[in-house]
């Protein structure tokens, strides 16, 4: 979860040194040398995502797995018509079916 805090400036000392640089913000992290990078931000993982990605039951494995991997989610919720939720489909779950459809392929092909 993302948070937000705030300094008020009565609380700092007028005899402290303490610079920009120094003062923790919602967007720098510590670098190695304990001091904070503003050039560094939040990912975008960290970041919550305002609408779910479904399919339906019916759905096709490529169409599903397209889906998922243009919205760079690992899972994908799958939903009736009345958009009751009824799973969750993983992207390993996708590959699985995926392998598992291609090696019947191949060995019906060679019988």
């Amino acid at each position: 979860m993302l948070e937000e805090f705030e300094i008020d400036p009565s609380d700092i000392s007028s005899t402290s040194s303490l610079s920009d640089e120094e003062l923790p913000s919602p967007t720098s992290s510590r670098s190695s040398g304990g001091r904070y990078n503003k050039s560094s931000s939040y990912s975008a993982r960290m970041v919550r995502r305002a609408e779910a990605i479904v399919c339906y039951p019916g759905s096709s494995l490529v169409a599903v797995m397209v889906q998922a991997i243009a919205h760079r989610v690992n899972y994908v919720w799958v939903i009736q018509e009345d958009c009751s939720v009824v799973g969750i489909v993983t992207f390993a779950n996708m590959l699985q079916v995926f392998r598992d459809q291609l090696e019947s392929m191949m060995l019906g092909h060679f019988d």
